[in-house]
């Protein structure tokens, strides 16, 4: 079952989600900041998360972002609800007139997973790096 994430009354992840997809995160790396995720998320069940940045300048494209699955599901169930996520966002970012997705990872099982659904490689030495400017 897929779902939006819930909201807190600051606009951001519900601390119930935000905890759930921490744990998705706690092993592999660390979890995003809260402050760092945008407001469009889905979780499916509990097996597996992603969310949306959406461009407001104009570029039609948005970025795929903080997709994790659940260390402790199983591997089919993990697969399964990725694929439910990606297939949500990729619908919802061609609903809100977005021609093109960008997403990064690093795991291998993720890369040829997104390869599968046809995205293409790109840079493949790259860091990401943040700052809150808060």
């Amino acid at each position: 079952m897929i779902r939006l994430i819930d909201k807190a009354h600051d606009g951001r992840i519900a601390p119930w989600d935000y905890e759930l997809i921490c744990q998705f995160w706690r092993g592999r790396g660390s979890p995003p900041a809260r402050e760092l995720l945008p407001t469009l998320g889905v979780l499916c069940s509990k097996d597996a998360c992603g969310f949306l940045y959406l461009d407001a300048t104009g570029s039609g494209v948005a970025v795929m972002a903080w997709t994790a699955t659940n260390p402790n599901s199983g591997v089919i169930e993990r697969g399964r609800a990725m694929l439910a996520v990606i297939d949500f966002l990729e619908q919802e970012a061609l609903a809100l007139g977005y021609g093109a997705l960008m997403c990064s990872h690093q795991h291998p099982s993720f890369i040829r997973l997104f390869q599968r659904r046809g995205y293409a490689m790109g840079d493949t030495q790259l860091a990401h790096l943040f700052k809150s400017l808060n």
